[in-house]
């Protein structure tokens, strides 16, 4: 999807998480948010023409990513992860 995308000049890959690293948790919530749009045209996607594991696990993500609520947990932990990711790198 972010090939198709003239504004984006680079496709951006999540990271792998690793639970007691907090840089992260901040580098995947990063990803999300700033290619949110792309995102969710994936899972919509994988939700229609995806093979039936992916169709499922496409659609529970896509209901839960968005919900208004967790689009402002999305944006409110992106800002708070931004803010403490200078501090984790330095410990």
């Amino acid at each position: 999807m972010q090939l198709n995308d003239p504004a984006k000049l680079r496709v951006i890959h999540l990271p792998d998480l690793c639970k007691h690293k907090w840089n992260f948790c901040e580098r995947a919530v990063s990803v999300i948010c700033s290619r949110y749009s792309h995102v969710v045209a994936t899972l919509v996607a994988l939700a229609k023409n995806g093979k039936k594991d992916e169709h499922f696990d496409a659609e529970c993500y896509l209901t839960r990513l968005t919900k208004p609520t967790n689009v402002c947990l999305l944006i409110i932990m992106s800002d708070i992860f931004s803010q403490l990711a200078a501090l984790s790198d330095v410990l």
